[in-house]
Parts: C-alpha cells; structure tokens; sequence
C-alpha cells in the first residue's frame, strides 16, 4: 500500500509548483499557482495551479476537424502513462473534467480548469481559505446576490458576473482588494472589525 503524501513546507511546495507550472506552461494560456502557497502558509497539504489550457483542434482521417483536445489533459494523461504520477481517482479523467488531480512522490498535484470567463472567480476559489470563500458567500447574500464558486457572482438586479480581476471581484461585494495571505479566518474576523467601526 503506497503511503499518502504528507504536509510539505512552504519552500518545498513552492519549488514542486513553480516546477510544474513551468512543465505546464506550454500547453497553457494562462497558468497561476494558487491554494495555500499562494497564501503563504507555513505548512501545504498540496499544491494547486489553476490554468486555462490551449485547445487544439482534433481532425477526423480526411482533415475535418471533430471537435477540440484540452492540450494540459493530454500531457498529463501521458505524463501519468509513462509512470511519473498516478491519478488519485485511479482512472483518467473524461475529457471534460475540471480538475485533474495527481498523486507524486511528494504531494499531490490539483489541476484546475478555467477559461478566460470563469479565470478570476476559479483563481479566488482555488487559492482559498474555505473559510474565505464560506464568508464572501455571505458577503454576496448581503448584497442579494449568491457566489458561485466556478462561474461567478450572481445578483437578482444584473444577473451573472464574471469580474476580469480580483480586484473588480472584490468591488462588486463593497470590498477593497485582500492580498491572497490575508485570507485566513483570522485575518477576515480582523478585517470585519475594521468594516465595523465608524
């Protein structure tokens, strides 16, 4: 039975991240490591990157093309083949997965899909806390509005919002910007304090 990863530090995590992230890059449009090294936590339990993968276009025997090929899912789909990690599901995932995830000697290695659209919404998601996200959910219902995790802020008076930046996401919930390490649960307590006082 192979033993699960445990916790790595920062420095180690970083290093694995900034390593597949370059492996990655090729066959991104857009890459961004995420989840708690993006916080700056001590300790990481994984590590995360959020990318939006090139498509290529897939042709049938006489030049017609069938459809599109997710380019990160096919390099990691022969990364694993060729031994060098295993899918922690135990099967390859469909093509339309939104998050490929795999299992290395060190860590575990979560992929998550985007598109230009969903980007900053699956960023903010990705790199966390889940405490974060459990209070901007309640910042949106302040605002009549829900947070969806993967497409964006929906509000009763403008429907669905997909904001271009982290910065716009915040706005949109009267928030000012919070850097991705001042996310933690204590940090958000201190920051209502603030929001508070007159």
């Amino acid at each position: 039975h192979e033993p699960e990863a445990r916790e790595v530090t920062l420095a180690q995590a970083q290093r694995i991240a900034e390593a597949s992230a370059e492996l990655l890059a090729p066959y991104c449009e857009r890459i961004q490591i995420a989840g708690s090294i993006r916080r700056k936590r001590a300790e990481c339990g994984d590590v995360d990157l959020v990318v939006i993968p090139k498509l290529i276009a897939t042709r049938d025997l006489f030049g017609e093309v069938t459809g599109q090929e997710n380019a990160v899912r096919s390099f990691l789909a022969k990364y694993v083949r060729e031994g060098n990690a295993r899918w922690a599901s135990g099967a390859e995932p469909k093509e339309a997965a939104e998050n490929l995830i795999l299992k290395g000697a060190k860590c575990q290695l979560d992929v998550w899909i985007a598109t230009p659209a969903t980007w900053t919404t699956r960023l903010i998601t990705r790199t966390g806390s889940k405490e974060h996200s459990i209070w901007i959910a309640s910042r949106a219902t302040a605002r009549r509005g829900t947070f969806k995790p993967y497409p964006g802020l929906l509000f009763s008076c403008s429907g669905l919002m997909q904001p271009d930046t982290e910065e716009q996401f915040y706005d949109a919930l009267g928030l000012p910007f919070i850097e991705p390490e001042k996310r933690e649960r204590i940090d958000l307590m201190r920051l209502e304090m603030e929001m508070a006082c007159p």
